[in-house]
C-alpha cells in the first residue's frame, strides 16, 4: 500500500522509495497514451488465449471499491467520506474516509484480466481541484466512467458473445 513496501518488494539493493516517488511524480508520460497501450497489451493477449481455450463467452465485470485510508487523512485530493456498506460503525455512521475507483475486469474461461480502471471524485472535490489551479479536471458520474472504460474496449474485444456484469 505504500512506495516504500513496494520497493521493499523489488529485492533491488539500490530501490529507494523517494526516487521511486519522484519517478512516479514527474515522469513525462501520458496517462491516457500509457493507459491505451497497456490495454491494447491484455487484450491482444486475451485474443490469442480466447483462440486457444476455443470459448465464446466473454465476462466484463465492473466494480466499484474504495481504498480506505487512515480517518486523519486530509491532504491526499482524491480521499474524502464515502458510504461503505462494508464496515460497520456506530460513530461514523456508515461512512469511510477513503478514495473510490470502479474497474473493469474481463474474465476469460478461469482467467480475469484487469482491463482498465478509473479515480471517482465527488463534485466537492473536483471543485476543490479547480480552486487549486487544476482546471483540466472535470467531474464525470460513475456511470460516465463505466461508459468510457467499455467505449474504450469495445473494438478491441475477440468476437463472440461478450457479458456485463455489475452491481
Amino acid at each position: 500500500k505504500t512506495l516504500a513496501a513496494l520497493t521493499r518488494m523489488l529485492l533491488l539493493a539500490h530501490a529507494d522509495q523517494f526516487a521511486l516517488a519522484d519517478f512516479l511524480r514527474v515522469s513525462p508520460w501520458n496517462a491516457e497514451q500509457l493507459r491505451a497501450r497497456m490495454t491494447g497489451a491484455v487484450l491482444n493477449a486475451v485474443g490469442a488465449l480466447h483462440m486457444r481455450l476455443g470459448t465464446d463467452k466473454i465476462v466484463l465485470a465492473i466494480d466499484d471499491s474504495l481504498c480506505v485510508k487512515d480517518f486523519g487523512t486530509r491532504k491526499l485530493p482524491a480521499v474524502g467520506l464515502f458510504y461503505d456498506h462494508v464496515e460497520q460503525r456506530r460513530h461514523t455512521r456508515q461512512h469511510s474516509n477513503a478514495s473510490r475507483y470502479i474497474c473493469l475486469m474481463l474474465v476469460l474461461g478461469p482467467f480475469s484480466f484487469p482491463l482498465s480502471w478509473r479515480l471517482y471524485l465527488k463534485r466537492s472535490q473536483v471543485r476543490k481541484l479547480r480552486r487549486a489551479g487544476q482546471a483540466g479536471v472535470a467531474f464525470l458520474t460513475t456511470h460516465q466512467l463505466v461508459e468510457q472504460m467499455l467505449t474504450e474496449v469495445d473494438t478491441h474485444l475477440p468476437s463472440g458473445q461478450v457479458y456485463v456484469l455489475f452491481d
